[in-house]
């Protein structure tokens, strides 16, 4: 059974919740962990001669240590780009809360040292028309790990989320800076020193942009600043 397993989200979308999750991942596996990953939900999937595919879910299949098949990994796939709750209305689909833990819970039994389950979006991003997404690292009783873009705005969308978290019963074990854009936010340091006093969770790392880099390399080179031992050593 997996050690430890963190549920990761994002303040918002495309804020770098899977780039953040894998590099986390490489950083685990450079500490001589086994990992597993989930990315129960994935929209935006590709149509491939081995079914739908999810480049995030692919990202995350290639950092984990433990051989998964992709169904296990991201075992709901949705092609259309747009929010779950209406991906899965246009498939026809219905996704409860439930179901996701019962995926989780399958995956949880394999051995490992570390297991992150990849959200969507950001905490409150609906499942279905009564569930958003919180539910399932509710009911699984999991400690979180957020990944905040530095960017306008970010601190109030950071406070907000683990507001939300800790409301929710549950507990921030660490937090990663990401920068989704190249360009340097304005006062950035300023930033990140009011985040790292008033979150109340650690600083797991900042990742810097980087412009050039294989998408296949960059876990590997962005684990370089991380430090994962607050999520191993909890």
């Amino acid at each position: 059974m997996a050690k430890k397993t963190y549920f990761v989200t994002g303040t918002d979308t495309g804020v770098g919740k899977t780039i953040a999750a894998a590099a986390i991942l490489e950083a685990a596996r450079q500490l001589g962990k086994r990992t597993l990953a989930m990315k129960p939900i994935a929209s935006g999937c590709e149509q491939t001669p081995d079914g739908l595919r999810n480049e995030d879910a692919l990202m995350l299949q290639a950092a984990i240590t433990e051989e998964l098949p992709y169904d296990a990994l991201n075992p709901i796939a949705l092609e259309p780009a747009i929010a779950p709750h209406v991906a899965t209305q246009q498939a026809g689909k219905n996704i409860t809360a439930q179901r996701l833990v019962g995926f989780c819970r399958g995956l949880q039994i394999r051995p490992a040292d570390l297991m992150l389950i990849e959200g969507a979006g950001g905490w409150r991003v609906p499942l279905n028309d009564r569930e958003t997404y919180a539910a399932v690292p509710r009911e699984l009783g999991l400690d979180v790990v957020m990944v905040v873009p530095l960017k306008l705005g970010c601190i109030n969308h950071a406070m907000l989320t683990a507001e939300a978290i800790r409301a929710d019963g549950l507990f921030v074990a660490g937090w990663v800076a990401n920068h989704p854009e190249e360009n340097v936010m304005s006062c950035e340091q300023d930033t990140l020193n009011y985040l790292t006093t008033h979150l109340g969770a650690p600083c797991l790392g900042v990742l810097p942009w980087l412009d050039g880099t294989p998408a296949d390399q960059l876990p590997k080179v962005l684990a370089r600043f991380l430090n994962i031992r607050p999520l191993i050593e909890i």
